[in-house]
Order: C-alpha cells, then sequence, then structure tokens
C-alpha cells in the first residue's frame, strides 16, 4: 500500500514538474521555451509530443519543423495567435481543437493534410482556413452561400462540420477529395454540385446533411463510404455512377424520402444488410441499366427493392423520372404505393390485390 502511495505521489510530482518546466525537447530535433506567455518551437524535423497546458497565448513555430503533432494545443484556451513557418507539412488532429480565443490561422501553402477536428471548437476563428490547395475549415457561424476558391484539391476532415447555416456550396473542378465527415451536420444545405474532379469521398461525408435533396456522384468515385449519406432524410434523388463496385455501411442510413435510385453500374455493386436501412423499398424505384434488371433482382440486397426498371443508359434521367416513378395514392385514409404497372402496396410493403 506504501509502495502504491509513493508511486502515486511520484507521478503526480513528476506531472506538475513538467508543467512547470519552461523549456524541453518536444522532438529528437526539436526544443520549445515558454517566455512571456509565448511557447516558441526551434529545430528542425519532426515534432513528436506537445503538451504544455494553458500556460501562454502565442505561440510561434520557427522554420524547420515539419509538422504540428495531434492535439499539440488541444484545448488551450488562453491563445490567441499562432505562427507556421513554411516548413510544416501537416498538421495533426485535434491540434487547436476547442482553442476558443484562437482568431486567426494564416495556413502556409507548405501544409498539404489538416487532420480530424483539428480546428473545431475554434470560435474565435472568423475566416475561412484554407491555401492554395487545401480547404481546413469554415467557421460554424457562416450562414448562406460559400464557394471553394479555385485550385482547392482537398476538403479536409471536418472542414465545413456543423455549419448549420450553409444553404448551398460550390466546388470547383479542381477538388479530387472530399474528406470524413466535411460536411456532416450541415443541416441546412440544401444544394451541392459534386463536379466530375472529384475521386473520392470519405466517411460520414455528407451525414445529417437532412435538407439536401438530390446527389449526383461523379463519374471517378468507386465505392460509397460508411454513412456517406447517413440521416439525409430529404434526400429523394441518387445518381449512381458505372463505376461504383462497393457502397459500405449505413451509406443511406435513414433516407426515408429517397423514391428515385438510378444506378449506371452495370455489374451490382457489393452492399451490406444496412447500406439501405431506413429507406422504403416499396416507395424508391430502383433504375438500373436494361441489361442488368435480372441481376439486380436476384442480388443481394438489391432483390430487395420492390420496384426495380431498367432504362436505356443513354436516356435522360427526367425522361425516366417521368415516365416511370411510382406514386402515393390515399384512399380512405390510409397511404398506398401505386407502381406504373398497377401494382398496388400498402404502407407496410404488403401487395394489395
Amino acid at each position: 500500500m506504501k509502495t502504491k502511495l509513493f508511486i502515486l505521489a511520484f507521478t503526480l510530482f513528476a506531472s506538475l514538474n513538467l508543467m512547470a518546466q519552461t523549456s524541453g525537447t518536444c522532438g529528437e530535433n526539436l526544443t520549445w521555451t515558454i517566455e512571456d506567455s509565448v511557447l516558441t518551437i526551434s529545430g528542425t524535423g519532426t515534432m513528436e509530443k506537445g503538451s504544455w497546458g494553458d500556460r501562454f497565448n502565442s505561440v510561434v513555430i520557427n522554420e524547420g519543423a515539419t509538422n504540428i503533432v495531434f492535439s499539440a494545443f488541444y484545448r488551450c484556451s488562453s491563445l490567441k495567435s499562432v505562427t507556421i513557418p513554411n516548413s510544416v507539412t501537416s498538421i495533426g488532429g485535434y491540434a487547436f481543437f476547442d482553442c476558443t480565443r484562437l482568431s486567426e490561422v494564416i495556413l502556409p501553402n507548405s501544409v498539404i493534410s489538416v487532420g480530424y477536428a483539428t480546428f473545431s471548437g475554434c470560435l474565435g476563428i472568423t475566416s475561412p482556413v484554407y491555401n492554395s490547395h487545401i480547404f481546413a475549415f469554415l467557421p460554424i457561424s457562416y450562414s448562406g452561400t460559400y464557394t471553394i476558391p479555385d485550385g482547392i484539391e482537398s476538403i479536409e476532415p471536418t472542414a465545413f462540420k456543423v455549419c448549420r447555416n450553409l444553404t448551398a456550396i460550390t466546388i470547383p473542378n479542381s477538388v479530387t477529395s472530399i474528406r470524413e465527415e466535411a460536411f456532416n451536420g450541415c443541416s441546412g444545405l440544401n444544394s451541392i454540385s459534386i463536379p466530375d474532379s472529384v475521386t473520392s469521398i470519405g466517411e460520414w461525408a455528407f451525414c445529417g446533411c437532412s435538407s439536401l435533396t438530390s446527389i449526383t456522384i461523379p463519374n471517378g468515385v468507386t465505392c460509397i463510404r460508411r454513412a456517406t449519406f447517413y440521416g439525409c432524410t430529404s434526400l429523394s434523388s441518387v445518381i449512381l455512377p458505372k463505376n461504383v463496385s462497393k457502397i459500405e455501411e449505413e451509406a443511406f442510413y435513414n433516407c426515408e424520402n429517397l423514391s428515385i435510385f438510378k444506378n449506371f453500374a452495370t455489374i451490382p455493386a457489393t452492399i451490406y444488410s444496412s447500406t439501405f436501412d431506413g429507406v422504403n423499398k416499396f416507395s424508391c424505384t430502383l433504375y438500373v441499366p436494361n441489361e442488368s434488371v435480372d441481376m439486380y433482382k436476384s442480388a443481394s440486397g438489391w432483390r430487395d427493392f420492390y420496384n426495380i426498371q431498367g432504362f436505356d443508359a443513354h436516356s435522360s434521367i427526367e425522361n425516366v423520372i417521368e415516365d416511370s416513378a411510382p406514386s402515393k395514392l390515399y384512399h380512405n385514409g390510409k397511404l398506398y404505393i401505386l407502381l406504373p404497372n398497377g401494382t398496388r402496396f400498402d404502407a407496410t410493403g404488403k401487395k394489395v390485390e
């Protein structure tokens, strides 16, 4: 018992001693000092650790450091300014999380990667954070439409997360990647056009975009990642390109108003039992290339759709929708789904003779 108490006391003493230090190392060739409420990092190479507490209001990283480590300045509520040199190429997740007084970040063009939730909770930042090729952060107070600058290649993780008053977004043709949770929780977003330049969309990218009504996935995308459109309750129309070979778990979870799912893939993509959980498969019409109808009707997961119709892959989506979309019918206070061929189902999916 005495030994355990000694170890606990020693550990506490060591921690307090570290917090009291005013200099030390944070990498093999990096040193740090705190003087007059300024944390200065000097040297060259990789930052391997960063836990200084809330003891400064300014950070100066000198030329030579190549990264900012994961959670380096996590919840440093006194931090007001940071200087990032051109030698830094990556900023780890949560690096500036909840730095509520941080008012501005100038991202050098050397930075090519920003981690998850790096600037989340930075309520003092009022201007977008980006450089010539990555977009890192839009303040959650932003309202209205936003146009991402030309030249941006990647929309980084959580860049627009919980921007609830963002209503429309314009993405330039230079963007190739929309990373995980980029637009998670953008509940007011009702319009977005994803350019054909985009080849990857991360997990949970549009989760909770409850005002989004339609989406067209660009031709270069081959996989719809997990929970990409989770909880997009107003989503009614989806167009999928021919090269999608896999749709992961919960990708369209609870898209309860989905009524048109047009899929250009001739071979049914691999899907999971939860891919379309919450989608009404009685009222949602699945459109597939004419030559693939039988394959979809027998493919695992896809065959759960009650109305699978073929289309000419070279025809316009407008014609397909007008000619063959199902309709809702109310009779004696009850809801029925009426298919173009006259078949009728009740609200539970049971066929009505």
